[in-house]
């Protein structure tokens, strides 16, 4: 094989080829850092930073500027699978980015002035370590997602599967599976219901018994929802400022954002139990039939 041709030679070379494309342009989280802790709120502001700060200053700086997004991990994806790669590797394909100085166009949103950034060493192995590149879903999964998606919206998922810090361990990926099949794409709201899905199996970091897991969430859940509404309650019949002066805590609580995670892990209990557990909670947010672009019958 050329050594051009390997595959850490094509991943480095599709990574610079679509860097030197599109450029990067500045997301709103990097937006907000740059007006709120360096007072820059313009490309000529930037510039100028970057022109007078020395390197070991710009370090944070440029680690959020050169952030892969979602989009070119997107692009990347099908090419991860292809080469199929490991941590050991990310090195190399380090060495291959950077053979040549590699220079980028910055961009603010909505503006077409270019600021031209070098990619440091540093930077750009934070860069390559945040793609993933050694953590390619399992080949099972991948067929079941291909299968349920459209091309596009496969990516995205697999994408979210990469970036995830789950292991896949054969209860993940049967977890993931059962989700699949019980709660397919059309169904209302799957997409929120997928990431609340993986946000959770992260939170697991390996633990087994999923099924138990989801009851003790539902059972927190629900605690928390009650513990809400009683203070719902209290706030209705006494003052706030009644209650601070009875040395009283006030919790924040979104009973919106209760209800509709308790709504997720229903159904994602039904997928994994083939029902939806009862609990001794004081006030269930809602009743089994009322889960919302579901057909629960077919999984008892």
């Amino acid at each position: 094989m050329s050594q051009n041709r390997t595959p850490h030679h094509r991943l480095a070379a599709e990574l610079r080829s679509l860097l030197c494309e599109n450029g990067i342009t500045l997301s709103r989280d990097v937006l907000d850092y740059l007006a709120s802790a360096l007072d820059i709120t313009d490309p000529d502001e930037l510039h100028r930073f970057v022109d007078m700060e020395a390197d070991s200053d710009l370090a944070s700086l440029l680690e959020l500027i050169f952030f892969p997004d979602q989009e070119l991990k997107i692009r990347l994806e099908p090419l991860l699978q292809e080469l199929n790669l490991g941590k050991d590797d990310e090195s190399v394909v380090l060495d291959c980015l950077l053979k040549d100085p590699l220079q980028l166009h910055v961009y603010f949103p909505e503006s077409s002035k270019a600021i031209p950034l070098a990619l440091p060493r540093d930077p750009a192995r934070t860069f390559i370590q945040r793609l993933r590149i050694d953590r390619s879903p399992p080949r099972e999964l991948l067929q079941a997602i291909d299968q349920a998606f459209t091309r596009q919206e496969s990516l995205r998922i697999q994408v979210l599967l990469r970036s995830a810090r789950f292991p896949f361990t054969r209860e993940n990926q049967d977890f993931l599976l059962n989700i699949l099949t019980h709660l397919p794409p059309p169904a209302e709201g799957f997409q929120a219901t997928l990431r609340y899905a993986l946000a959770f199996l992260d939170e697991l970091k390996g633990a087994s018994d999923i099924a138990n897991q989801l009851i003790q969430k539902k059972i927190f859940l629900e605690q928390t929802l009650d513990k809400a509404q009683a203070l719902n309650r209290r706030l209705r019949s006494q003052p706030m400022e009644v209650l601070l002066m009875q040395r009283e805590s006030i919790l924040s609580f979104n009973t919106e954002e209760l209800r509709s995670h308790l709504r997720i892990v229903d159904q994602l209990c039904a997928a994994v139990m083939g029902f939806v557990p009862e609990t001794d909670c004081e006030s269930p947010s809602y009743s089994f039939t009322e889960l919302s672009g579901t057909n629960l019958g077919q999984w008892k």
